[in-house]
């Protein structure tokens, strides 16, 4: 079932990317089953981006409810934040990283000349890793439309206007796509949000915050 937002008031969504780990520094892929925590740098960043996010006006405001990927990069990431602003903090399983099976672990690189046109696939979304024991994108878009769904339901739930997703570059780019219908390719960034607005089933504002 697609994500529907028609007749709903307006929510705001902000998405952060966790800060940088080891293993984005050195550049081979965690996905879901390498669970490293943020290195140095990523909490470093962590904690400029949080402190950047919590003077936001729809951030800086009661009832904020913050939801997290479940690995420790994520979460690290959302503590930094929690820090600064009275917030509820909720783990959410649809928002962990793709699945990329047997493939984990190894590099972009390594990929690259494994399967020509992997870095291609992966960017435009036609990915399918179920063949290495993980997800394919479609799998990913529909748990990533449910958790735009259940976050829209929260808000109107609770009488808020916005969440927080922190959680990792696979779901980044899913939501992008989703809301703009474009490809995220921006693989050099580590740590960044946008705020997505949904407002009766469109997607009137996408911006980079960080």
């Amino acid at each position: 079932m697609s994500f529907d937002a028609r007749n709903l008031r307006p929510v705001n969504l902000i998405v952060v990317r966790h800060g940088q780990t080891q293993a984005n520094k050195e550049g081979w892929i965690m996905a879901q089953r390498h669970d490293l925590p943020l290195n140095e740098k990523g909490m470093e960043d962590a904690v400029t981006v949080a402190e950047s996010l919590a003077e936001h006006e729809f951030v800086n405001q009661p009832g904020l409810t913050v939801w997290t990927s479940p690995l420790k990069r994520a979460k690290q990431s959302a503590e930094e934040l929690t820090k600064l602003v009275d917030a509820e903090t909720v783990t959410c399983p649809s928002i962990i990283e793709r699945d990329f099976g047997t493939l984990s672990g190894k590099s972009w690189g390594e990929l690259e000349e494994m399967f020509p046109g992997f870095k291609e696939r992966d960017t435009l979304l036609r990915y399918d890793y179920r063949p290495h024991e993980g997800e394919d994108a479609d799998s990913v878009r529909r748990r990533t439309e449910e958790a735009l769904s259940c976050a829209v339901r929260h808000c109107r739930r609770h009488g808020r206007n916005t969440v927080l997703f922190f959680t990792h570059f696979g779901i980044v780019g899913m939501i992008y796509n989703i809301a703009t219908g474009k490809y995220f390719e921006a693989k050099n960034l580590q740590h960044f949000a946008f705020h997505v607005t949904y407002e009766d089933g469109w997607w009137p504002r996408v911006e980079f915050l960080s």
